[in-house]
């Protein structure tokens, strides 16, 4: 046992088919010709082809359909690190792929392995979408990606990982940049100390120093309200280009 998701990732590269198709054990194909729908989708020019999901919540059995439009999936596809905004794909069962594309996920990730992965791989491979639920996702309190929220143990060096890789055209936006703010304030860290401690040795940039300088400009409790939140993070947007 690799633990999750090195369990799931060790199996993708014992795949030996021209395609890989990825399945969680919590997940399922929705209908009987989800398979199908993939299949039909399949074109030359194609590496990667992203179906639409439906979330199942356990507890309550509530069902949310989660599928986007093509119109929204090519925004997307032509700017992938939309998806650090909001992971508008979802997990990565949605996803059938060319056992070629060199550029997957990352097993050391854990928080931001699903969308991180898909921003690598639309950068450099051409996808197609499927606009209608074919495989549905099972939501409970025991996941991985549940145990890692509100963790700054694991969002801080995850966040960094993909910082380091991508540089600042993670921030580049004020839509990017409200998620670095975000993730500052909701982990309640107001010094670069506590940064520094959860970075577990990554080079923090000079930035997040200057997000969290900004964020003592009022008390935490404060930032909690949305509007004053908002105003403060795009002064901080204004002052930190």
């Amino acid at each position: 046992a690799l633990g999750t998701p090195r369990n799931w990732t060790a199996g993708l590269g014992m795949a030996s088919g021209e395609w890989i198709k990825i399945l969680h054990d919590d997940d399922w194909l929705t209908h009987s010709d989800s398979l199908a729908e993939f299949a039909r989708a399949i074109r030359p020019d194609v590496d990667l082809i992203f179906g639409g999901y439906e979330a199942v919540f356990e507890q309550t059995g509530k069902r949310e359909d989660r599928t986007i439009s093509v119109r929204r999936f090519n925004q997307v596809a032509r700017h992938p690190h939309r998806l650090f905004i909001s992971n508008l794909l979802g997990p990565p069962s949605v996803l059938l792929y060319r056992r070629s594309v060199n550029e997957t996920f990352d097993p050391a990730l854990k928080w931001i392995v699903d969308w991180e992965g898909y921003i690598r791989m639309l950068q450099t491979h051409r996808a197609a979408y499927i606009d209608r639920v074919v495989v549905s996702m099972s939501y409970n309190s025991t996941q991985v990606t549940q145990a890692c929220f509100g963790n700054p143990a694991v969002e801080i060096p995850e966040a960094l990982v993909y910082y380091h890789r991508h540089g600042d055209q993670t921030r580049s936006t004020w839509m990017m940049y409200d998620v670095w703010w975000r993730l500052i304030r909701n982990l309640s860290i107001r010094s670069a100390g506590e940064v520094d401690r959860f970075a577990n040795g990554a080079k923090v940039p000079f930035f997040l120093y200057r997000i969290i300088a900004h964020q003592r400009w009022l008390p935490l409790r404060w930032w909690k309200i949305g509007l004053l939140s908002k105003i403060g993070m795009f002064l901080s947007y204004k002052l930190n280009r």
